[in-house]
């Protein structure tokens, strides 16, 4: 399981310990990064390190820092076993997420992009599940991001750059259930329903704490693991 923890941040001190915890508790390894590997244009490009761990690991878990693993999470390697597939959760169309601007921008190259109910699929890069069978794929991020034309390419984050990378090389794809990327898409979820997910990502706009990401953290860690 990889995570980038990087400049130190308030919540980790609640998220860390459960990614740490849920590792043990499958049998897995828990690689927690601290200082960058790849120094390549912003810090999200630091999942691209992914690469270089499937040298050594069959399957990797990318997993976000500012994620909780609940204490009754299910083992995501056993739930999804398809080592030919690229797992993530489909975020596109669902709630207030509209990802396809994104997906058109990258379309020039030629890709033949998965669609679902009509709209692209796009995958949200905090909790994605690969094999190693993707790592030569994954080791050409620089050449595509430097290419004369992406640079007037609008939205090409690192997230969009991993969905490119997964279409354009025809790597079959699997959609994770929202529970294991459980995010707020724009609903206050004020009855807490998330706590009943598998791993809680708090990307995005806050909007049961009112923007105050930390706080919601503190309060979702305490319900499930109990005070710290």
């Amino acid at each position: 399981i990889y995570t980038i923890a990087l400049h130190d941040l308030d919540y980790f001190k609640y998220t860390l310990p459960t990614i740490e915890r849920y590792a043990e508790r499958i049998g897995g390894d828990f690689v927690k990064v601290e200082t960058p590997n790849i120094n390549f244009d912003t810090l999200h490009y630091e999942k691209f390190y992914t690469a270089d761990l499937l040298e050594r690991y069959e399957r990797v878990l990318l997993l976000d820092a500012d994620v909780i693993v609940t204490p009754h999470a299910e083992n995501i390697f056993k739930v999804y076993p398809d080592k030919n597939k690229v797992y993530g959760y489909n975020e596109n169309g669902e709630g207030a997420m509209d990802r396809d601007g994104f997906v058109e921008s990258v379309l020039h190259d030629g890709v033949e992009w998965d669609k679902s109910n009509g709209k692209y699929v796009y995958f949200n890069a905090g909790v994605v599940l690969m094999s190693n069978t993707f790592k030569d794929i994954l080791k050409d991020y620089k050449g595509i991001k430097e290419k004369p034309e992406w640079d007037k390419s609008v939205g090409l984050s690192s997230q969009t750059l991993l969905n490119y990378m997964t279409f354009k090389n025809k790597i079959p794809f699997g959609n994770l259930s929202y529970s294991f990327n459980r995010m707020f898409l724009g609903e206050s979820d004020i009855n807490c329903a998330r706590l009943e997910a598998d791993f809680i990502h708090y990307a995005g706009h806050d909007t049961f704490s009112g923007g105050d990401k930390l706080k919601t953290i503190k309060h979702d860690y305490e319900k499930l693991w109990g005070k710290k």
